[in-house]
């Protein structure tokens, strides 16, 4: 059995075009690496970014009660002062009524 030329031009073509395809193969399996690790490299980065979002709004969240109870104490407080004042206004005004003939009088006396 002999081998011609045209056998080994259609042998040799076969290998050339198998060599090509097996160097494309390895290119894409190249980019097909590099592709999957830039992809990782982003959910990494992505996932970071979610953590720091997620921290960043605990922290509001913690300020935005602190303000409330600041808001809350200092109300109450503002009562407590407003009763004590009128407590004291009252106490004043029987004072002076008693021992004067002085009179507070109110806005809506002054109103009238």
């Amino acid at each position: 059995m002999m081998i011609t030329a045209e056998v080994l031009s259609f042998l040799s073509t076969i290998i050339g075009i198998l060599s090509v395809i097996w160097i494309a193969a390895r290119s894409v399996e190249r980019l097909k690496n590099q592709a999957t690790s830039d992809l990782l490299k982003l959910e990494s980065a992505v996932n970071l970014s979610l953590e720091k979002l997620k921290g960043a709004d605990e922290k509001h969240e913690y300020i935005i009660h602190a303000i409330k109870e600041l808001i809350e104490h200092r109300t109450g407080r503002l009562g407590n002062e407003l009763k004590d004042l009128r407590k004291d206004l009252n106490d004043t005004q029987r004072f002076l009524n008693k021992t004067t003939s002085f009179q507070i009088r109110s806005q809506e006396d002054v109103e009238r």
